[in-house]
């Protein structure tokens, strides 16, 4: 990481995570509200929930290996 692209690939990781961790805290805080707008019974939202943290361990593999 001593060098400048080094420093951006690991710069555009840690983005990359913080951004997905921000969408997921908004998803689950929204979620009562998405079940009524879209009527979505408790399956779907589960469903929801399920495929949104999913999606961080697919973009940044070395979190889904630390699972």
């Amino acid at each position: 990481m001593g060098t400048a692209a080094g420093r951006w690939v690991l710069t555009t990781a840690v983005l990359g995570s913080g951004l997905a961790f921000i969408d997921a805290t908004v998803v689950n805080v929204a979620l009562e509200r998405i079940g009524t707008d879209f009527g979505a019974d408790f399956t779907g939202l589960q469903w929801t929930v399920n495929a949104l943290h999913a999606h961080p361990r697919r973009v940044h593999p070395a979190r889904g290996l630390a699972r």
